[in-house]
């Protein structure tokens, strides 16, 4: 494969899931006990790109050490937003990183088993400033599609042509020419907002690449509730051995925790450093480095955050705790 280079949008201060993101940043948030982003980042290797740019703002620092610890660290390059300047704000941002016969754009929260070759292939055959990957998602499903090619991003728009509206996976491949037109602005910028300008003004073209339904595995680490949820969808045969590298036995304890006098059950994950009091009962939930739990706690579907200590005979059903937080997950 010819050269490429891609960029991981890491920025966001991932409110939807606070109070999780008010201890560490979302691209750093557990997932099986692994950083959500080295899980990003091992999808994107995969496809062997030149150089993978990733940003930061909100707890950067902790984001920027992980990168240097990577074994890939040679081929990351991290850039620190002062000021968070948005999607086409931060591709501008890193613009000279980025040069190349086309550049990927990935959702730092998106986890996906996608063969991203697939979606660069098809890119080379068109003509367009960029290809987004689209999908059915009900939940998500805004953008106006006709045939190949994206219509509008505005879901009330009307279009002389015949539309679908599909969701946007937050996976997209680039042009270089989206960095000149990105170089005459300033400050915060949408990317969607550009590309709705530009649509509008009948000045590019953008593909969509569809992915069929149920074909591939997509999910994003939007909210409390999708956190839980991708646990559940590890526990697939196959799934855990693509996105981390090997499988999974659930319920997950971390080596060297003593397990042995609590009961645990389906997509439970127990970090280093975690004590289990006698008699407890751990379903469905995840622990974090260092939580202590007293003797005969029931904890279901909870999130419990770093170092925090339950006291025994404590109930925690559908809850997030973190330090002195607490918080319903709907």
């Amino acid at each position: 494969m010819s050269s490429w280079r891609a960029m991981v949008l890491a920025a966001g201060y991932g409110t939807r899931l606070r109070p999780l993101t008010d201890e560490i940043p979302k691209p750093l948030i557990p997932v099986a006990n692994q950083p959500l982003l080295s899980l990003v980042l091992r999808h994107l290797f995969r496809w062997e790109p030149e150089r993978v740019v990733v940003n930061g703002h909100h707890r950067s620092q902790q984001v920027h050490d992980f990168l240097l610890s990577s074994s890939r660290a040679e081929s990351i390059s991290f850039i620190h937003e002062q000021n968070i300047l948005g999607t086409g704000g931060g591709i501008r941002n890193a613009a000279s990183l980025l040069e190349g016969e086309f550049f990927m754009i990935v959702n730092g929260d998106v986890l996906t088993d996608l063969p991203l070759d697939l979606v660069m292939d098809f890119h080379r055959q068109q003509d367009v400033l960029a290809t987004m990957v689209f999908h059915d998602y009900p939940r998500f499903n805004s953008v106006q599609v006709a045939g190949q090619r994206i219509v509008s991003f505005n879901q009330k728009y009307t279009s002389a042509e015949k539309t679908q509206l599909l969701a946007y996976t937050g996976i997209q491949v680039c042009s270089p020419r989206l960095l000149d037109l990105l170089r005459g602005s300033t400050g915060f910028l949408s990317i969607v907002d550009l590309y709705e300008q530009l649509l509008r003004e009948e000045r590019v073209q953008i593909a969509a690449y569809i992915i069929p339904a149920g074909q591939y595995y997509w999910r994003d680490l939007g909210t409390v509730s999708d956190y839980l949820t991708i646990h559940q969808d590890l526990q697939k045969p196959g799934l855990a051995g693509f996105l981390l590298g090997h499988e999974l036995d659930f319920p997950l304890a971390a080596p060297g925790v003593d397990v042995s006098g609590a009961e645990l059950s389906g997509a439970t994950v127990i970090a280093s450093r975690c004590e289990l009091g006698l008699g407890s009962r751990v379903e469905n939930s995840i622990l974090w480095p260092g939580v202590s739990i007293g003797r005969d706690c029931h904890l279901q579907g909870s999130i419990v955050g770093k170092n925090v200590k339950i006291p025994a005979g404590s109930t925690l059903i559908d809850q997030v705790l973190v330090n002195e937080k607490r918080e319903v997950i709907n």
